[in-house]
């Protein structure tokens, strides 16, 4: 009704919107970070753009990014199925999927040279609207922070855990003399391991902590995070646990 272009969900996507998996395989095993595994918060129950802000800001990234078009994107809403519009139940079929996809989705954002995670950490809600967590109300939880939301927490922590590895390794590499292995200088020369999208323009993150203390701090803030499904409240800490 505002005329903004928002996401479809993952059933009504058209099929030429998919990378085929034999492809998607591919550009994953390449290393050079050709996929992107968007991080954000859900705005509402139903749908998580409804004036698609994050869409904005993934078009911005793309436009600013000169190998956009050999590039796949990971994002939760379109790439695996949803209820529908007005909470309709997943089929079995689609629960299903639903499923296997939880199971390797924390791959995304921690995987060191085959992903590019790019996160949109503002939640912008309309002005005067209804907060809450049920239909047709905006979800306010921050997307860090303490009471933060915690796939968003789970999700920043892997990838800034990785980053934090990959600028150790840089800086013990520069010391000896040495360069890093092959591999890490592909992906490294390709894309940055995480961006923030959520200004006007795409901004690589840094990160020069320990590794062991952005896990850490990952680790502190989930235990305080917020969730909306009590499966993912056993889960995502369980996710956290598994890649520490």
């Amino acid at each position: 009704a505002s005329g903004a272009v928002i996401m479809k969900r993952q059933q009504d996507m058209p099929a030429e919107a998919f990378v085929p998996s034999d492809e998607a395989v591919a550009m994953l095993e390449r290393g050079d970070r050709s996929i992107l595994a968007l991080s954000y918060g859900w705005l509402t129950a139903l749908h998580p753009d409804p004036r698609g802000t994050t869409l904005a800001a993934v078009r911005r990234f793309l436009d600013a990014d000169a190998a956009a078009s050999d590039t796949g994107l990971f994002w939760d809403f379109c790439s695996l199925p949803q209820k529908g519009p007005n909470g309709e139940e997943k089929t079995e079929e689609e629960k299903a999927m639903f499923g296997r996809g939880l199971k390797v989705m924390g791959n995304f954002y921690a995987s060191v040279t085959g992903t590019s995670v790019i996160q949109q950490r503002s939640i912008d809600l309309p002005p005067g609207a209804t907060t809450g967590f049920g239909p047709g109300e905006y979800n306010p939880t921050p997307y860090e922070g303490e009471g933060g939301r915690g796939w968003c927490i789970f999700e920043q922590g892997t990838a800034m855990t990785v980053l934090a590895h990959l600028t150790a390794a840089e800086r013990q590499a520069e010391e000896e003399g040495k360069a890093l292995p092959e591999r890490f200088r592909r992906a490294q020369a390709s894309r940055a391991k995480v961006y923030d999208i959520g200004g006007e323009a795409p901004v690589a993150r840094e990160c020069s902590l320990p590794p062991k203390k952005v896990l850490d701090e990952a680790c502190r803030a989930i235990e305080n995070a917020r969730f909306t499904g009590k499966a993912d409240k056993m889960m995502v800490p369980q996710m956290l646990a598994a890649f520490e």
